[in-house]
């Protein structure tokens, strides 16, 4: 079953629920400002709530994380769903329970009120802030002294102030952090789901790009078939671990991950439901074919050793349009900002009224191309900017 709400939907996300029977997609007021052919097949709430029932809460996807709010009304008390949702969305919860399988990291719960008054000392080496439960890379923060750490607190009750209301507290709470030790490493972001035996299919793999070791934003990621290639089997071994402690069947999942010079896998965060957010895990479909959706709803898994075989060279990535000029730019210039990609796959505008973005765009280069990437992670878009 899926639910697709707001904020937003891609126009792939849109043909594959133009393409279902219907009998597959939650209706909802979101879905409902759209005109599709085989709306009137669409679910009511009652009977998708009888469908997860009837399915012990497997085989539900959701392009965002505003969908937990539906589920929360929908789950009874002590649903394996709910468990499974809270187990992951709960950093603080996740810590506690995988910190035997994942050891040596240190970490503990502060309420905004008593982060603020967080001193460097107490935890005695550099640390991660980020909301208990959150959502892309908001409140999230590198602290690496006292004097880092003073302007952080000085600043985040602002920033929390801007971005509460705009998700709801099940996608991100702004009263509750986590504060724990920092995971030196590559970074990269998997898209899977676990089939029926819970055993794990993974969809696509993204390399989380940084400036340095300060950058916390999600700014640039990239895909190919040389990740695939090198991590496929690593990080189905690490998704092996994250259903040792819980049954998964069903259950789609978008984790955030670390590995270390020695090559340990550690988690950052697991996404209950969901692939990458804002529809981005379409970056799979331009890069090998692959529709996300479609192979969730039919349960297939991909043929990495084809794909990998049929591989172009190419390096494809999507890059979150963040910029300090959200917050005083009148306009944003698109066409200009497309005219920078040689091979443009898409280009998504947002509401950055509403939302702290100006959107995503999404792109193939060649990978000698590092001169072009550097520009992308480096640039703050003004010269896009109508002010």
């Amino acid at each position: 079953m899926f639910i697709f709400t707001e904020p937003f939907i891609s126009d792939l996300v849109k043909d594959f629920i133009s393409s279902d029977s219907g009998e597959n997609i939650m209706q909802n007021d979101f879905l409902s400002t759209y005109s599709f052919n085989n709306q009137s097949a669409f679910l009511t709430e009652k009977a998708a709530a009888q469908k997860i029932s009837s399915d012990d809460g497997r085989w539900i996807f959701s392009n965002t994380e505003n969908a937990l709010v539906l589920l929360d009304k929908m789950l009874p008390s002590e649903h394996r769903l709910r468990n499974c949702i809270e187990l992951f969305k709960n950093k603080h919860l996740f810590r506690n329970r995988y910190q035997d399988i994942f050891p040596g990291i240190t970490y503990l719960a502060l309420s905004l009120n008593d982060l603020l008054n967080y001193k460097f000392s107490d935890f005695g080496a550099p640390f991660i802030i980020k909301p208990a439960v959150g959502f892309l890379s908001a409140g999230v923060y590198r602290i690496n002294n006292q004097t880092e750490l003073t302007k952080v607190q000085s600043e985040l009750v602002n920033e929390m102030a801007l971005i509460d209301g705009v998700f709801p507290k099940s996608v991100l709470d702004s009263s509750r952090f986590i504060v724990e030790s920092i995971i030196e490493g590559r970074e990269f972001a998997i898209d899977a789901y676990f089939d029926d035996n819970s055993e794990p299919v993974i969809i696509n793999i993204f390399e989380h790009i940084f400036r340095d070791t300060a950058d916390m934003s999600d700014r640039l990621y990239t895909c190919s078939t040389a990740i695939i290639s090198d991590w496929l089997e690593p990080f189905t071994d690490f998704l092996h671990k994250l259903q040792s402690i819980i049954e998964l069947p069903g259950f789609a999942l978008h984790a955030e991950v670390r590995v270390t010079a020695s090559g340990e896998i550690l988690p950052i965060e697991v996404n209950p439901l969901r692939f990458a957010g804002w529809c981005c895990t379409d970056l799979c479909y331009w890069a090998y074919g692959i529709n996300p959706y479609s192979y969730f709803a039919s349960k297939q898994k991909p043929d990495w050793q084809k794909i990998c075989a049929e591989n172009n060279g190419k390096l494809y990535g999507m890059s979150v349009l963040s910029s300090q000029y959200v917050k005083t730019a009148k306009d944003f210039n698109y066409t200009a900002l497309a005219e920078r990609f040689s091979d443009i796959k898409d280009i998504r505008k947002i509401d950055f009224t509403s939302y702290p973005l100006f959107g995503f765009v999404f792109f193939a280069v060649e990978k000698s191309d590092t001169e072009f990437l550097n520009w992308l992670l480096h640039d703050d878009f003004k010269e896009f900017c109508i002010f």
